[in-house]
């Protein structure tokens, strides 16, 4: 999709990640942001799309702006064990070749409660996989899927993974970072 800079769709997840990095508490304050967006207005990314955006950015690094250096993909879907570089060759290609050219993708394992599955592009081996895991002890917390039935609890401890980001066993690693009670730029999430 390609808007030519428009907010078409006013402030959603991009603009509140984007914070976390470049606000002034965020763990960035001095990077830059490109801003590529690949969700439609009703949610949802077509993953030709991601694919698209990340050759894209690879391109633009090449070309117009060495200094890009990270891809967040804060984005997936589907549910794999680990690997699933045979079953989404397109995109495994799109974020090994981006990580040749000297870009790291960071990418979410989901936010599905599931055990044993993440997300793609998480499940791309040449991405970096981050699950969400609390930065403090909230005591018990319960999650909620949008029609109001519970997706998962927990009894918060700092650095623990929340149960509802997905997670598997079989992967060699993967980063938690905090993913519970973030303020930032007058969000909270």
């Amino acid at each position: 999709m390609f808007d030519d800079g428009a907010d078409i769709y006013g402030y959603g997840h991009g603009t509140y990640m984007s914070l976390i990095v470049t606000d002034a508490t965020g763990v960035a304050p001095d990077a830059e942001i490109l801003s590529v967006r690949v969700f439609g207005p009703f949610g949802g990314a077509d993953p030709a799309d991601v694919v698209l955006a990340i050759n894209y950015v690879k391109q633009r690094r090449q070309q117009v702006d060495p200094s890009i250096r990270v891809i967040n993909l804060s984005l997936g879907g589907g549910s794999y064990s680990c690997s699933c570089d045979d079953d989404v060759p397109d995109m495994a290609q799109a974020v090994s070749s981006a990580f040749y050219a000297g870009i790291v993708s960071f990418a979410a394992t989901g936010n599905d409660s599931q055990c044993g599955g993440i997300v793609t592009p998480a499940c791309v081996s040449s991405a970096v996989r981050v699950a969400a895991d609390y930065d403090d002890d909230y005591g018990t917390v319960i999650y909620y899927w949008p029609n109001g039935s519970v997706q998962c609890g927990d009894f918060s401890d700092e650095y623990w993974v929340t149960c509802f980001s997905d997670v598997t066993e079989n992967c060699e690693y993967f980063l938690a970072a905090p993913g519970y009670d973030i303020t930032v730029g007058g969000f909270f999430g």
